[in-house]
């Protein structure tokens, strides 16, 4: 965050908890500038593109490694297929992370707009900013899990972390306490309400 101070204008709360929620990761936040103008800055995930940051101990600018509307490249002979001669290097980091692109947000006057839908969801980014989201996984028989089915959650390859569902708890409720067992599962909510 104090770096990015350095290049913004305005440095909101929402953004802090942002870059908290999911930096170093595949978020880009554009922030507004005082001429009107805006800077999209994101902290890569990838450790070879935070070495070249730290190397080059300036602001890296760059541009997606693909061209606009095709699909994301994931891998350097991909962005060297994609970008045929028009970029001299590439500094091969292996495959990324994910198949999807990363997520663009944009911020101004306290509200956050989805500018491109990628790897991190609207309901995980509202989700950090509300509070009012928790993520359950186990068996969900009986629909014990909050989730609106009966489908388990977390026993499949690729189902945790951001694959898992949101439960909403309510506008601006936070879960102080949750409990769960063979059949419940319950959130003892700030307001102390049951959920």
């Amino acid at each position: 965050p104090e770096d990015v101070k350095k290049y913004v204008d305005r440095f909101s709360d929402t953004a802090k908890i942002l870059m908290d929620s999911f930096w170093p990761g595949a978020l880009a936040i554009i922030f507004p500038l005082k001429d009107g103008s805006d800077v999209s800055i994101r902290l890569p995930d990838n450790e070879v593109a935070r070495d070249l940051i730290r190397a080059a101990k300036v602001p890296v600018v760059t541009t997606s490694a693909n061209i606009s509307g095709h699909p994301p490249a994931t891998d350097a002979q991909q962005v060297l297929m994609e970008l045929k001669g028009k970029i001299h290097i590439v500094l091969d980091g292996g495959s990324t992370r994910y198949r999807s692109p990363s997520t663009i947000v944009k911020l101004k006057d306290g509200t956050v707009e989805i500018i491109r839908q990628g790897i991190i969801s609207e309901v995980s980014i509202r989700s950090c900013l509300e509070n009012s989201f928790v993520k359950c996984w186990g068996f969900n028989d009986y629909g014990q899990l909050g989730l609106g089915n009966l489908n388990d959650r977390g026993n499949s390859s690729g189902e945790m972390g951001n694959n898992l569902p949101f439960v909403d708890l309510g506008t601006g409720r936070t879960a102080k306490q949750i409990s769960a067992g063979t059949y419940h599962t319950c959130a003892v909510l700030d307001n102390n309400r049951v959920k």
